[in-house]
């Protein structure tokens, strides 16, 4: 991996569902989540890039939420845009408050969930199977999390 940023795809899948659970979303890494192994070498462990990952969605989740208690001004084709999708929101509305999230807490459950076979991780299409294994990735790496689903009755 080399020292600049890297930005990877990210896709969420569901064992058993056609589509994807959500669309594919982009991803920076940052070269300081590499470590040195036992020959002092710059190692990517797989659980430091879920705790990266994990990292990255929570401080993204509390900016939605932040977003959505500002008040928008939309233009004509917002406002279109918004009727196809169904609902138009200026912001400003949201009374609830926001929601704490302990990005530590989220980072241990994701690898307990790992740990537990509740998901499975590919990178570049090679399945990872421990949480300290070495990985591999550079600017066109794609990462999918496929998601487990007990079957019904068994």
């Amino acid at each position: 991996m080399d020292e600049a940023n890297i930005t990877l795809r990210v896709e969420a899948r569901m064992v058993g569902k056609k589509r994807p659970l959500d669309a594919p979303w982009q991803v920076m890494l940052s070269p300081d989540l590499l470590s040195p192994d036992e020959d002092s070498r710059q190692v990517l462990r797989l659980r430091d890039l879920i705790a990266a990952l994990v990292r990255s969605e929570v401080q993204t989740f509390q900016s939605r939420q932040q977003e959505r208690r500002v008040l928008h001004i939309l233009s004509a084709q917002e406002i279109d845009e918004a009727v196809l999708m169904g609902k138009i929101s200026m912001g400003g509305d949201d009374e609830r408050a926001p929601v704490a999230v302990d990005e530590d807490e989220a980072v241990r459950v994701a690898l307990q969930g790992f740990t537990d076979g509740i998901y499975l991780v590919f990178i570049d299409g090679k399945p990872y199977r421990e949480l300290d294994a070495p990985v591999q990735v550079h600017q066109k790496s794609s990462l999918l999390f496929i998601r487990l689903v007990a079957l019904v009755g068994g």
